[in-house]
């Protein structure tokens, strides 16, 4: 509605810090005063999703979103900071240079905690992936040997599998 306006219009917003994220559920914005309505009062309409007060349609602006709880990042694998960095640990590891390869663990670790497209959850579990593979490069010391470096040709940061899913069918 905002966008159509001919005049200047402005939208004040405030957040509700009791509002619990728990939970998935549906929430609105309503052009009305704080306490002319009360929100026990209000439903919304299966089919179409307006607000009805009192079973009648709201007779007010109001913007309807839903908010859904989800402990999984579908796209944690295309974070283009841990792309590139998971990048450079692996080019390291391929150089078969031990010290070059923490130093890059070490600045995808960074990334990993400044990134705010992931959970804490999932930037531990992340970590520990890396980490194990820096531990499978170079098992024994400072040096690997090329068949162990071999798994490391080619690999995105996606290979990880933070969420242990199947492996897909189009990557090793």
């Amino acid at each position: 509605m905002i966008a159509g306006q001919t005049a200047d219009t402005a939208i004040e917003l405030a957040v509700d810090a009791d509002l619990s994220l728990n939970q998935s559920g549906f929430f609105a914005v309503v052009a009305k005063p704080k306490g002319q309505i009360n929100p026990t009062h209000v439903t919304i309409q299966k089919t179409d999703r307006k607000l009805l007060l009192d079973g009648a349609p709201l007779d007010a602006a109001f913007c309807v979103f839903s908010i859904r709880v989800n402990d999984r990042n579908a796209d944690w694998g295309s974070i283009p900071a841990l792309e590139q960095a998971y990048s450079e640990f692996t080019n390291a590891i391929l150089s078969n240079k031990r010290k070059e390869a923490q130093e890059a663990l070490a600045g995808f670790n960074r990334q990993l905690v400044i990134s705010p497209d992931l959970i804490a959850a999932d930037k531990d579990r992340l970590k520990k992936k890396a980490e194990a593979d820096l531990k499978a490069a170079f098992p024994g010391g400072g040096q690997s040997s090329r068949t162990s470096l071999a798994r490391f040709e080619n690999r995105i940061l996606s290979d990880l599998n933070l969420y242990d899913d199947p492996v897909p069918p189009n990557r090793p």
